[in-house]
């Protein structure tokens, strides 16, 4: 492991490097960590090679504002994926960015191993797996020119917690990509399940709670966004928002709706294929692009 790329000469204290992996001090020890873990991990990257899954629709979306940032980026470059699951973004940003290196960090060991499974050798040489979760203060700074944190934000108790991250991983004047998710996709999609509770949630407090399915059930309550409040937040830690993509939610919303109705099959993909290229205007999720503040 290159610990160059981290700015760091030495391990810290309490850290520790086994499997490929360079695991924090007393990560993912929560309740919350413990439930993912059971859960089998994320698995998006998988999901999102899949025309039957709502991420299938969301990647073109992710690759464009990847590329927005290749474009800004000096090379060759240090990308954080901060929450990065099984590596969906990651493998894009190497993909992307050939000369890249990718520091990519996610609280479940699982996914770290997945990810390092689907690497080739060379994409290996360019990455650096920790163990740690979004919301923990890293002992370095200012290191990285752009930050992946992708569906990561607003599912902590305080989702700044997870910009303050980026922020400081970031040299001056460095990219982030942030995204969250929408108010209006989780209102339709409580509509869809009849769940009268949620809705008056969303509408009135602005949060969904979630289940985390594993050995058993564990609830998440996640943050909803809007457009005010991508802004509002990430220039509450010291980013300048450059622009905010918005990514349709028709085409989760209709696999969800046939879901719920067992008539989810790949005769449904034509549909699919139409819903995803004709939205109606329901807001799904947002990408922010970034740059730290000097």
């Amino acid at each position: 492991m290159n610990l160059d790329t981290l700015n760091l000469k030495y391990l810290p204290l309490g850290w520790k490097y086994t499997d490929s992996i360079l695991y924090a001090e007393q990560c993912g020890d929560t309740e919350e960590a413990n439930a993912y873990n059971s859960a089998d991990g994320c698995r998006q990257r998988e999901r999102s090679s899949n025309l039957l899954q709502a991420g299938y629709y969301d990647m073109p979306f992710y690759r464009e504002a990847l590329g927005k940032v290749a474009d800004v980026i000096p090379k060759p470059s240090c990308i954080v994926d901060l929450g990065c699951g099984d590596g969906r973004l990651s493998k894009e940003a190497l993909i992307l960015i050939p000369e890249s290196r990718v520091v990519a960090i996610d609280f479940n060991p699982t996914d770290l191993k997945r990810l390092w499974a689907a690497l080739s050798g060379d994409e290996k040489k360019r990455v650096t797996l920790i163990c740690s979760s979004a919301n923990k203060t890293f002992p370095w700074i200012d290191f990285a020119d752009a930050v992946i944190l992708s569906e990561v934000a607003y599912t902590l108790s305080d989702p700044l917690d997870a910009y303050r991250a980026a922020w400081r991983c970031l040299k001056p004047g460095g990219m982030a990509m942030v995204s969250n998710v929408s108010s209006q996709a989780y209102f339709v999609h409580a509509l869809l399940n009849s769940d009268w509770g949620q809705v008056g949630r969303i509408l009135c407090e602005k949060k969904f709670v979630d289940t985390v399915r594993g050995q058993s059930e564990h609830t998440v309550e996640v943050h909803l966004y809007d457009k005010k409040r991508m802004q509002r937040d990430a220039e509450a830690v010291g980013f300048e928002v450059l622009e905010c993509i918005t990514v349709p939610a028709e085409p989760a919303l209709l696999l969800h709706g046939m879901r719920l109705r067992g008539e989810l099959s790949d005769e449904k993909i034509s549909l699919l294929k139409k819903v995803s290229s004709q939205a109606a205007g329901i807001e799904r999720i947002y990408i922010s692009l970034l740059r730290k503040a000097v």
